[in-house]
C-alpha cells in the first residue's frame, strides 16, 4: 500500500483510494484538463472537459476530477490487492466550478468547495492507513510523499477591543476576550485593548476583527447586550420623486376600478415573441420601443424565464387567461414596472452598461359587465379603457390629449380598434383591442383592450401645481350642431378644430349623438356636438352666441369639407 500527499494551488484535504494496478507508469501528475478531453467517472458519467478543471492523472490518463470524483478507470474493486491513497487540499473555487460545470454533487465536492483544514491532510492520511492495518489486515508498504512547497500562511488578526465593544454594544475586557477566543482554538497574544489573534487552520471563516467579535458575543451570550433605542436626531429623507409619482399613478388607476398586478421582470422569449408577432410599431410613432432586442439571462432559472421583458402587455394578457380559467370573466388589471432592451447607455455612475431600463404603465380590461335589471347598454372595452386614460390625464392636468390612427399598427392589436396616445404633442404609447388571432393563440376567449404608456415621458414636469378658478358668476349657454362627414373621420379632429375656431369662450365641446343610416349618403355619418359658451366677465346675449357659433361652423365646414345636417 502506498500513500501520497499533495498540496495543489492552495487547495483543501481530499482522501481518495485508487487501485495501484491501474495507475500506469507508477506516476501521479496533477495538471489542468485539456479542452475537449474525455473522462468517465466512478458512477459512469461521461464528461468532456473545457480546460478549467484540475485533474489527478497517471503517466497516461486522468484518474480523478480533483476534489469532485474519481475515475471509473482507476477505482477500487473486489479484486484490488494494492491500494494507492491520496490525501490533498484543493482550492475551493476550483472544486466548486468543476462541480457546477458538470452537475456533480458528491460528498467530496460538498466539503471541499466550502474549504477544509489544510493541516488535516497528514492526519487524515495516517488515520486511514491505521484503520486499514487494524481493520482490514493491510500492510503499509512505503512512507508518504509530501509535496507542500508553499504552506498556507496562518492569518494574524489585530483585535482592538475598544473597536469591537463599540460595535457589539457591550464592553469585553482583555482577560475575558482571551478566554473566549482560546475556547474557539485561537492563539491570543498581547495585552490591554490591543490583541493579536491566530485562528486555527480549520476556522477559515475567521478573517476579520468583526468575525472574532461575533465569536466572542456568541460564547458570552446575546442576552448580555443591553437594550437601547437608536437616536432619531436626523430628519427622514424625502421619497424619490419617481417612487411618489408611481404610487400616485397606482392610486389613480385603482380609483377607476382597476386592480394592480405584479409580475416578474423575467419572461419567456418564445411567448413574448409570439405575442408581439408581426410589425411591432415604430418607436418614434408610439413613444416606446417594442422591437428589442431582448436582454437575455445568462443563467436562467428555466426556459420560461430566459429574457427580460420588452413590454408589460404580454404578462397582463397571460394573467387574464389565468383569471378566465378560474371563472373571472370580466375585470381590469394594471401594472407599473420597468422594461428592458439591449442598448448601451450611461448609468448613475457614468459607467457604460449594455442594456436600457425604462418604466412603463400598462392596463388591460376584459369581458363584459354583468347584466342588471337596469338593462343599460354595454360599452365596448376599448372605450371603457379609453375613459380610464382620459380620467388619468384630466386628474394629472395634462393640457392636450389625442388618440390618433397609427400608420403601422403593432401586430398584436386590432387594426380597426387601436390608436396611438399623444399627450401635449408627444407620443407616449398605444391603446387598442388585442387582435383576434393573437387572442385565439393564447386562448383569450373574451374581448380585451390594453394600453401601455412610457412613464418616463409622462412624468416629465410632474407633479404640477393645482390651479383653481373661481366659480362663474354668469350663466353658460349651450348650442348644438350636427355635421355630415366621412365615415372614417375622427370625432376628435372635428372637436379640436371647432374649439379652436370658437376661441376661449367655448368651455366644452362634446359629442352627444352619432347616426349612420339609409337616409345618409354612402360612407358618411352624422356627428352631433354640444358646445358650451361662457364669458366670465358678462352675460352673453343670444345675438353674440349665434354669431360666434355660425361663424365657427362656416369656417370648419370650409376647412374640413363638411356640411351641416
Amino acid at each position: 500500500m502506498r500513500a501520497a500527499r499533495f498540496s495543489i494551488l492552495k487547495t483543501a484535504p481530499a482522501l481518495h483510494a485508487f487501485d495501484l494496478a491501474k495507475i500506469e507508469g507508477s506516476q501521479i501528475v496533477v495538471r489542468k484538463a485539456r479542452a475537449g478531453e474525455k473522462f468517465k467517472t466512478l458512477d459512469e458519467q461521461d464528461l468532456t472537459f473545457d480546460g478549467t478543471e484540475l485533474l489527478i492523472c497517471d503517466a497516461v490518463k486522468p484518474v480523478a476530477l480533483a476534489g469532485v470524483m474519481g475515475g471509473f478507470n482507476s477505482g477500487v474493486t473486489d479484486s484490488t490487492t494494492q491500494v494507492f491513497l491520496e490525501s490533498a487540499y484543493f482550492t475551493p473555487s476550483t472544486v466548486r466550478r468543476a462541480s457546477r460545470r458538470h452537475g456533480i454533487e458528491s460528498d467530496s465536492s460538498y466539503r471541499f468547495s466550502r474549504g477544509i483544514d489544510p493541516d488535516s491532510v497528514n492526519f487524515g492520511l495516517n488515520r486511514a492507513c491505521q484503520l486499514l492495518v487494524e481493520v482490514a489486515n493491510g500492510n503499509v508498504c512505503t512512507d508518504s510523499y509530501d509535496l507542500y512547497p508553499r504552506p498556507l500562511a496562518k492569518p494574524r488578526i489585530e483585535l482592538d477591543l475598544a473597536f469591537i465593544s463599540a460595535r457589539l454594544g457591550v464592553v469585553i475586557e482583555s482577560v475575558e476576550a482571551k478566554r473566549l477566543l482560546e475556547r474557539t482554538g485561537c492563539t491570543v497574544t498581547g495585552s490591554g485593548n490591543k490583541l493579536l489573534v491566530n485562528p486555527p487552520a480549520y476556522r477559515g471563516d475567521l478573517v476579520l476583527a468583526e468575525d472574532l467579535g461575533e465569536e466572542m458575543i456568541r460564547l458570552k451570550g446575546f442576552s448580555h447586550i443591553p437594550e437601547t433605542l437608536p437616536s432619531m436626531s436626523a430628519e427622514p429623507v424625502l421619497d424619490d420623486i419617481e417612487y411618489t409619482l408611481e404610487n400616485r399613478l397606482g392610486a389613480t388607476f385603482r380609483a377607476q376600478g382597476l386592480s394592480q398586478a405584479t409580475h416578474l421582470s423575467f419572461t419567456s422569449s418564445k411567448f413574448e415573441n409570439d405575442f408581439l408577432s408581426g410589425h411591432r410599431g415604430e418607436s418614434h410613432e408610439l413613444g416606446l420601443d417594442l422591437k428589442g432586442p431582448n436582454v437575455r439571462i445568462l443563467n436562467p432559472l428555466n426556459v420560461e424565464l430566459d429574457v427580460m421583458r420588452l413590454s408589460l402587455v404580454p404578462s397582463l394578457a397571460r394573467t387574464v387567461v389565468h383569471n378566465l380559467r378560474h371563472g373571472r370573466n370580466s375585470g381590469g388589471l394594471f401594472e407599473i414596472a420597468p422594461i428592458f432592451f439591449e442598448r448601451t447607455n450611461d448609468d448613475i455612475r457614468n459607467e457604460k452598461r449594455p442594456f436600457y431600463e425604462e418604466t412603463h404603465g400598462a392596463a388591460i380590461l376584459w369581458g363584459k359587465s354583468s347584466g342588471s335589471w337596469l338593462k343599460a347598454p354595454d360599452v365596448p372595452v376599448f372605450f371603457k379603457l379609453k375613459s380610464v386614460l382620459e380620467g388619468f390625464f384630466k386628474a394629472w392636468q395634462y393640457k392636450s390629449i389625442k388618440f390618433e390612427t397609427m400608420k403601422e399598427v403593432p401586430g398584436f392589436l386590432h387594426p380597426g380598434q387601436s390608436a396611438r396616445v399623444v399627450v401635449e404633442g408627444k407620443p407616449v404609447g398605444f391603446l387598442g383591442v388585442i387582435h383576434p388571432f393573437v387572442a385565439d393563440q393564447i386562448e383569450l376567449k373574451v374581448p380585451a383592450a390594453v394600453f401601455e404608456l412610457n412613464l418616463k415621458t409622462l412624468f416629465a414636469g410632474q407633479p404640477r401645481l393645482t390651479r383653481v378658478k373661481a366659480l362663474p358668476k354668469f350663466p353658460s349657454v349651450e348650442r348644438d350642431v350636427a355635421f355630415l362627414c366621412p365615415e372614417l373621420m375622427a370625432a376628435g379632429d372635428i372637436r379640436s378644430e371647432l374649439m379652436k375656431m370658437i376661441g376661449p369662450l367655448a368651455t366644452s365641446c362634446e359629442v352627444f349623438d352619432i347616426y349612420k343610416g339609409d337616409k345618409l349618403p354612402p360612407a358618411t355619418k352624422s356627428l352631433a356636438f354640444r358646445v358650451t359658451y361662457l364669458d366670465p366677465q358678462k352675460t352673453l346675449s343670444d345675438e353674440e352666441i349665434n354669431a360666434m357659433h355660425q361663424k365657427a361652423i362656416g369656417q370648419i365646414c370650409q376647412k374640413l369639407n363638411l356640411s351641416v345636417r
